[in-house]
């Protein structure tokens, strides 16, 4: 089995060790000198071998910022670790199977005005090494080390860690000498978060997960006065975009769905459940397709429809299917690839299958009626997990 380990580095060697700071000069340490100069040893130690139960292995992800000394304290923490590795089976060095430095980007403490976007870059760091934020995941081989770096950027990790159930520990360092240090679980607290938020104003945020997209003000007035709001979205200029906090839940609720389409409001009729189903698979093929390879044939079938219209062309059981789309590409908060896609008509069996292809000119007298692209007739419309 393999844990995780993630854990900020700031500058606390460097300040103790000064030019005497390298891997071999920690190589050459006692383990009280290390404990004492180190605050990452420290934890990073007393946390492996607290965990380490069973057949176990562990992988360390040092986090640091821009700050060129912080850096250097990360890259020779790397370095000493691996070193120690391969010339100690003790607990815990043996148990390291490999160590990596993440900078964080825009967090530098010489640099002011870029500590909100170091915070986003943060949550993009985090979400890659724990391959996404999931509401069916379990975090519980995740543990984050709380103890080094910035307190103010440890709170932005703790409040990670309490939203996806990880274990977290933080050594309390007592005043005097004559005690040893703490190692402290950190419980979980007790809450359970209300999702209802994203179903009652679902189109808002799927605006908002364009990373470059901010919402107008005055679509917000409805609901600016309900103070969760405060959590959920931060003002720039007179825009609003999501918060550290809501990002991280939006990423768990989508992932709730396969996906979202929008349906035109009298073009799309699902009608009975058999149906909802059936289109449900056609959906989650389509948006499947789209994120793999977006020129795929089937996606575009030629049928001489005006650009931006594709037809997507497939099967559902033993029923040919066409569905007359088009869609809007975007890039996420997390660098990810997305896609808008507007469904404005879809045709089951014999409309479909047919002699002349008349499915064709039934697309094309849609498109004639529309005298413009109007997005306020489509409906987002949620794609449920198979």
């Amino acid at each position: 089995m393999k844990k995780h380990i993630i854990s900020f580095v700031g500058n606390t060697l460097s300040a103790r060790l000064g030019e005497l700071l390298s891997s071999s000069y920690l190589l050459g340490m006692s383990e009280e000198d290390l404990n004492q100069k180190s605050p990452e040893i420290n934890s990073l130690n007393q946390i492996i071998r607290y965990e380490a139960t069973g057949d176990v292995v562990f992988d360390v992800y040092l986090l640091s910022t821009e700050t060129e000394e912080v850096y250097k304290c990360a890259e020779i923490l790397r370095e000493f670790y691996l070193n120690k590795r391969r010339t100690s089976e003790m607990v815990p060095y043996g148990l390291i199977e490999n160590v990596e430095v993440r900078i964080i980007k825009g967090l530098d403490a010489k640099r002011q005005g870029t500590f909100s976007e170091g915070i986003r870059n943060l949550l993009i760091e985090f979400s890659d090494i724990v391959n996404g934020f999931s509401f069916e995941r379990n975090y519980s081989n995740y543990i984050v080390n709380s103890t080094p770096g910035y307190k103010s950027i440890n709170f932005f990790v703790s409040l990670l860690a309490q939203m996806l159930r990880m274990p977290t520990y933080y050594i309390y360092e007592p005043s005097t000498r004559y005690d040893k240090p703490e190692l402290i679980s950190m419980p979980l607290l007790p809450v359970k978060f209300d999702f209802s938020i994203f179903d009652d104003n679902l189109e808002i945020f799927l605006a908002l997960d364009d990373s470059n997209d901010t919402v107008d003000t005055s679509r917000l007035k409805s609901v600016e006065s309900n103070h969760s709001f405060d959590a959920f979205f931060e003002k720039t200029g007179n825009n609003w975009k999501m918060t550290f906090f809501a990002l991280v839940l939006w990423e768990i609720y989508k992932s709730r769905y396969s996906g979202f389409v929008f349906l035109h409001k009298k073009g799309i009729d699902l009608g009975l459940k058999q149906r909802r189903e059936q289109f449900d698979r056609v959906l989650r093929e389509l948006l499947t397709r789209l994120h793999k390879n977006k020129e795929d044939p089937d996606l575009n079938h030629n049928v001489g429809l005006p650009s931006p219209w594709h037809v997507f062309k497939t099967e559902v059981d033993n029923n040919e299917v066409r569905v007359l789309y088009r869609f809007e590409e975007y890039y996420d908060h997390f660098g990810l690839q997305s896609f808008r896609i507007y469904a404005r008509q879809a045709l089951f069996n014999k409309k479909v299958h047919n002699s002349g292809n008349e499915y064709v000119n039934t697309f094309k007298r849609t498109i004639s009626t529309d005298t413009a692209f109007d997005k306020d007739m489509y409906k987002v419309y949620k794609v449920e997990k198979e």
